[in-house]
């Protein structure tokens, strides 16, 4: 009795076949990886004289009052950047008082562009018993909230930070719906 080896249909070409299929996902895999990880958008550059924002502003003042989501209307939108501190800045009104949120922003010094990312702080800056409340900066950092007519860090303004900010999530959303 003789016994045949019966020939695999698992030829060279099929080999090569799953391999090629194999290095396609693995690349497809960790683009999609290292997009997710470095996802942002661009919001504006710095030039030696000013800085300029790029981003679409109605889409922003969108975003920043989504974040908020307490009725406040966003008026003026801008960056403020201070000692490699960075910060979109949308300034509002809530029944008739003025309130800020800064959201903090990335800064890429060789092509000078502001970026907005995920998973970072915002800081609010309310009015309460001032007219015109603004951010206290130390270091470039917000640090608090201060009424100018008073010249120090006090009571008269309200001031709130937010671990991880919904920004960077309402503005992706507004970007990919395009009204």
């Amino acid at each position: 009795m003789t016994v045949q080896k019966q020939k695999s249909s698992f030829t060279l070409f099929g080999k090569q076949a799953v391999l090629l299929v194999m290095l396609v996902f693995t690349y497809v895999h960790s683009a999609h990886a290292q997009q997710a990880k470095t996802a942002r958008i661009a919001l504006g550059f710095k030039t030696d004289e000013y800085i300029q924002l790029t981003a679409d502003t109605a889409k922003l003042a969108k975003a920043l009052r989504r974040t908020l989501a307490d009725g406040t209307v966003i008026y003026n939108v801008s960056i403020i950047s201070q000692s490699g501190n960075h910060y979109l800045v949308g300034q509002g009104i809530k029944m008739y008082h003025k309130k800020i949120i800064a959201v903090e922003i990335e800064y890429d010094i060789a092509n000078r562009t502001f970026y907005a990312v995920d998973h970072v702080p915002h800081y609010t800056c309310s009015a309460a018993a001032c007219e015109d409340c603004e951010l206290f900066l130390e270091s470039g950092k917000i640090i608090g909230c201060h009424c100018p007519e008073m010249q120090t860090v006090s009571n008269q303004c309200t001031y709130k930070h937010t671990d991880i900010s919904t920004f960077f999530s309402h503005l992706s959303q507004f970007i990919r719906v395009r009204h």
